[in-house]
């Protein structure tokens, strides 16, 4: 089959097992590459109508867990699939609602949630069936929004109220999740807690996109729209803003979303939108979703999805058989994208090649730039210092002319007013220069544009020959407008250069003022006359240079209005010249570009100014240290003197202690005369000394004879322990080399008769060492180590007769019987060792032997009660292995009724025929599954009791739990047979009804209940292996319930073949025909009734049986 033309049979068979795979009821997030595979689909077949033809064929109704990744998996279609996903949903909005109604009765977390979730996608729907341009992603380019809208305040209102209903269901699917998860305490870091958390992901996408165009539609109507009529709008933004900053903020903190998503981050306050200017403000949220790892070739993603997690059973599928693939034309199709992607990459990277290429050229040219501010900042460095060279200069040359202070005293006051005249000249020059520079910069701006003119109106000239007629006055204009402005400009430079002369004469000047400034000092009375006259002279230039400035304005105001009338000239061509506006504009881009230049030599300039500055206060530091190194040398030269004092008290407590020398060469004298005496002393305590060790020897060659008449009792005693061990020893050789008589009662009598007359006999031998005087030791030894090997072999034997018995209670009774002896025992050992009196002893023996007794009696009686339970353990696994093999050939007879209908049937009976042997083939899969699961609780049943007993052992203890298992066994395969017996009546048509097969099929699903419930009385409650067996009895259960309504189903459509036409019947005819059918329905109620009185017959019949 094909869909759409597009989708090929292999690529429907593989999207359908994709989107089984992310449909599964496993508790687990969306394996993404499932969900990869769904959304190429989607390209693939053009559409979404693959999609929902696999998607309404999965158990949505059935399971929550299918239902809550359905929903996952069409949220990421509609914002990553198709755009015509999102159209073809449109149809499918009903089942959708429908869904999340049935599960939103549930009260298990998922429910409310599916029920939310299904809102939110209907919702998405119906918004991009109203607003198609936008995409199923929500992303748009810069001023989209605006064209959408077409600018008209209405759809701007109508489009604000859709987005807060969206992000409404967005906030309230949230909200529901989180407090799912925080009643269940349910881990994020968890599997079901991430099967929860998964589909905040596409949430947090879409929400993030809605805010920002919220926003956006917001402030664009307070600009049109008076503040009281949006009230309601910025009450439900607030509302919205305090919910979508809680949620960002509680994503963002779990450790889940920390490798899935970067979630975006809100401000703490909400934009103030009566207030425009807070737009420019705005920053909009960000979003970022990690790029997954593509792990092969997109055209192979599909083949290669394998999962590889635990997955629970699910619905079995019949795939459809597979068509031949031309794999040749696959291999040509990928090295063709290969080739065409690896073209595009080389063209990327000549883009990329290019791009550097002019990166370089810009940065060189910037770099060459600075190197020439640097340049000029350098030479204007060291004019400064020259400047600075002849400051210093003219200073010492007024300090060395010493006869010129008098003078300058004398004439303070004609000083004065001179220095105030030249002041004044100094300021109306620097105006004047300043006035200058300003017209020289009008001058070459004036001339610049002159110029670009000149060269936009060539340009022109070329183009405007293809023009009409017409245009040739307009260009002599322009010519003549040429020739006036090359007039104008080169008057302008005429002018220039006499400024130029001008200013430089008074540079001259202001250079010969300045000397003569310097020479005052000498002769400052002769010098005054002459500055009235510089004055003058500067009076006169001053009064010239203003009126050339008149003159020059004059011009400049000529240049403008001669500039304007060639504008008002040019403004009726500027419409066919759109490119000599788009040449302008690059022109000023430029003369900006200029501009940010000057202004980064003047931040240059003033970062050498501040160099400069902390060059000074270097030289500033430089003194201080100069400072401080003299305060250094002279705390040095005191530390010296210091030393000189501290060497001088040394010398003094040097000649102290030559002086205490001499009083510890004394002192040595009368110690070593002490230590003559001490000598003396030595010498007596080593006579004594020799003397003790006399008479140690003595006491040590008694205490050698004493150790070896003790060795000698020692020995003996130690013959006679291993004498009795190695009795002990051989006799439980003896006893292994017989393993079927440990555990016996025989054997147990036994030895507790040997028992008896060990313990008679130690009672005389324990009397006869107590009259010895406690000297005969080995016969007591030797009596006490046989009396101890039996108590230990008669209590392991008793309690292992205990562990093996049918009997519980009695071999209850016999384990206390037991515990009483060992305390008897233990008493008997502790009087043993305590005292050595016989009257202590002998009670003691004779309660062991009264308890010995007892024991003895019991474990005889429980002998003869275990002969007929010896062959259960057997009898199970003979009955699960016929039960185990019963249903394998059920199962494939039921698969070779299945081929040979097929090739024997056609038409509405294959049909039903397949749909009922698919159903029961089913139900035998998992009935098989169900028995697998069973033998595994069974075998951790039997591995957790049975201890150190064998495993025929457990099942002869627990024989009713062993017979009815024995019996659930039995009954599972009889109705395995049962059902492939009313299979083979359906199929070959022995059976005019289906009705044998739903009974079939109800009889069987009891029978693994009552082996479910056999397998579950003993298995522990926290095991895996139960629950497994639990879910596959719930499978079952299921299956039964499919084979069912698939047999009622096919039971009617047969039903409804065989109608009969009742249009062509006469009144009577009718008539009668209605009574007859009454009649046999009376006789079919009744016959019903009598069926039921045999089928309670039949099983109280088979419940006494069992029993």
């Amino acid at each position: 089959m094909t869909l759409n033309n597009t989708l090929t049979d292999k690529e429907y068979y593989q999207l359908t097992i994709s989107i089984g795979k992310a449909f599964n009821s496993y508790e687990a997030p969306v394996k993404s590459k499932h969900v990869r595979a769904a959304i190429i689909g989607t390209y693939h077949s053009n559409g979404g109508h693959a999609f929902w033809a696999i998607a309404i064929r999965q158990p949505l109704q059935e399971n929550r867990i299918t239902a809550w990744k359905f929903c996952h998996v069409l949220h990421k279609i509609l914002r990553e699939g198709h755009p015509l996903v999102l159209q073809h949903s449109m149809r499918h909005r009903t089942m959708i609602t429908e869904i999340g109604k049935l599960w939103g009765h549930l009260n298990d977390g998922y429910g409310l949630c599916i029920k939310h979730y299904t809102k939110l996608l209907v919702t998405k729907i119906e918004f991009h069936d109203r607003n198609p341009r936008f995409p199923g992603s929500l992303v748009l380019k810069r001023g989209e929004l605006e064209q959408i809208a077409g600018n008209d305040i209405n759809v701007y209102f109508q489009l604000a109220v859709e987005m807060f209903d969206y992000l409404d269901e967005i906030v309230a699917l949230q909200a529901t999740i989180f407090n799912s998860i925080t009643t269940f305490t349910v881990s994020s870091l968890s599997l079901p807690g991430q099967c929860r958390l998964a589909p905040l992901i596409p949430c947090i996408q879409d929400s993030n996109q809605l805010y920002d165009f919220v926003v956006r539609l917001m402030f664009l109507l307070h600009a049109n729209l008076p503040d009281d009529l949006l009230n309601g709008h910025r009450e439900r933004f607030r509302t919205l803003f305090r919910q979508l900053h809680n949620f960002y903020k509680q994503a963002g903190t779990l450790q889940y979303f920390v490798n899935l998503i970067k979630v975006p981050s809100l401000p703490s306050n909400p934009p103030n939108f009566l207030v425009q200017s807070d737009l420019g403000n705005y920053t909009a949220p960000v979003v970022v979703v990690p790029q997954e790892s593509n792990d092969s070739d997109t055209n192979s993603v599909v083949d290669n999805l394998v999962d590889t997690s635990p997955e629970l059973p699910e619905r079995t599928k019949t795939p459809p058989p597979l068509p031949h693939v031309d794999f040749d034309r696959l291999l040509k199709e990928r090295d063709e994208l290969i080739r065409h992607m690896q073209q595009e990459i080389s063209k990327q990277n000549e883009i990329v090649k290019s791009k550097e290429i002019e990166k370089r050229e810009y940065e060189n040219r910037v770099q060459d730039h600075i190197t020439k501010i640097n340049n000029d900042l350098l030479e204007a460095q060291q004019e400064l210092t020259n400047t600075r060279l002849q400051k210093e200069e003219i200073e010492l040359k007024l300090q060395t002319a010493p006869d010129l202070e008098e003078k300058v005293q004398a004439e303070e006051e004609r000083a004065k007013a001179t220095e105030d005249k030249f002041q004044k000249l100094k300021n109306m020059y620097t105006q004047i220069r300043d006035e200058h520079i300003k017209l020289l910069r009008q001058h070459g701006e004036v001339s610049k544009q002159s110029a670009e003119n000149t060269r936009l109106l060539t340009e022109a000239s070329q183009e405007k020959e293809e023009f009409k007629a017409k245009l040739e006055e307009i260009q002599r204009e322009q010519e003549i407008t040429k020739e006036s402005l090359q007039q104008s400009a080169s008057e302008t430079e005429r002018q220039k250069d006499e400024l130029s002369e001008k200013v430089k004469t008074t540079e001259r000047e202001n250079l010969t003022l300045l000397e003569k400034v310097q020479d005052i000092e000498s002769n400052k009375s002769a010098e005054i006359a002459e500055l009235k006259i510089v004055v003058d002279k500067l009076q006169k230039s001053l009064n010239e240079q203003r009126e050339s400035s008149m003159k020059l304005d004059g011009e400049k105001e000529n240049l403008e209005s001669k500039y304007q009338e060639m504008l008002s000239k040019t403004a009726d061509v500027e419409s066919s010249y759109q490119e000599t506006l788009a040449s302008l504009e690059k022109l000023r881009i430029v003369e900006i570009e200029k501009q940010q230049l000057d202004q980064e030599f003047e931040q240059q300039k003033a970062s050498n100014d501040a160099l400069s500055s902390q060059i000074e206060q270097k030289n500033s530091e430089y003194e201080s240290l100069e400072i401080k190194l003299n305060e250094h040398l002279e705390n040095s030269a005191k530390e010296i003197e210091s030393l000189q004092q501290q060497i001088q008290a040394n010398d003094e407590k040097f000649q102290q202690m030559s002086v205490n020398y001499d009083r510890v060469l004394n002192a040595k004298e009368s110690l070593e005369n002490e230590i003559q005496d001490l000598l003396h002393q030595q010498e007596t305590l080593d006579q004594n000394h020799n003397e003790a060790l006399e008479k140690i020897q003595k006491l040590e060659l008694d205490l050698i004879n004493q150790k070896i008449q003790g060795e000698a009792a020692l020995r003996a005693l130690l013959e006679t322990c291993v004498k009795t061990s190695a009795k002990i020893t051989l006799r439980a050789i003896t006893e292994s080399e017989t393993p079927g008589a440990s555990g016996t009662t025989t054997y147990f009598i036994m030895i507790a008769e040997e028992l008896q007359d060990v313990l008679e006999k130690l009672k005389l031998v324990h009397g006869n060492y107590l009259e010895d005087n406690n000297k005969n030791a080995e016969a007591l030894v030797r009596k006490v180590q046989a009396t101890g090997h039996l108590i230990s072999s008669v209590h392991e034997q008793g309690m292992a007769i205990c562990n093996k018995s049918t009997n519980i209670d009695s071999g209850e009774k016999i384990a206390n019987e037991l515990r009483e002896f060992g305390k008897s025992v233990s008493n008997f050992f502790e009087s043993l060792h305590t005292t050595s009196k016989s009257d202590t002893v002998n009670p003691q023996i004779n309660d062991m032997k009264e308890q010995l007794y007892k024991v003895t009696q019991m474990i005889g009686d429980l002998s003869n009660n275990n002969d007929e339970i010896d062959q259960l353990g057997d009898l199970v696994e003979k009955e699960l292995s016929s039960m185990d093999k019963a249903i394998e050939d059920a199962a494939q007879k039921i698969v070779d009724m299945l081929t040979q209908t097929k090739t024997s049937d056609s038409g509405i009976k294959l049909e039903v025929n397949e749909k009922i042997l698919d159903a029961c083939t089913n139900l035998m899969r998992a009935i098989q599954i169900l028995v697998q699961k069973s033998r595994k609780v069974q075998s951790e049943i039997v591995a957790q009791g049975k201890g150190s007993a064998s495993v025929k052992e457990f099942y002869k203890r627990n024989h009713q739990w062993t017979e009815g298992l024995i019996s659930a066994a039995k009954s599972v395969a009889n109705g395995a047979k049962f059902l492939v017996d009313a299979a083979d009546k359906a199929v070959t048509g022995e059976s005019k009804h289906t009705l044998d097969i739903v009974v079939a099929a109800q009889e069987i699903a009891a029978c693994t209940a009552q082996l479910v419930v056999a397998s579950r009385v003993k298995a522990p409650r926290q095991s895996q292996n139960l629950q497994e067996l639990t879910q596959a009895s719930r499978n079952v259960t299921q299956s039964t319930g499919i084979v069912v309504a698939t047999a009622k189903d096919c039971s009617q459509r047969l039903d409804e073949g065989q109608d009969l036409d009742f249009t062509k019947l006469s009144i009577h005819q009718a008539k009668t025909k209605e009574m007859e059918v009454q009649v046999k329905v009376l006789e079919l109620e009744q016959a019903l009734e009598m069926e039921r009185l045999k089928l309670s017959a039949l099983r109280r019949q088979n419940y006494q049986s069992m029993e």
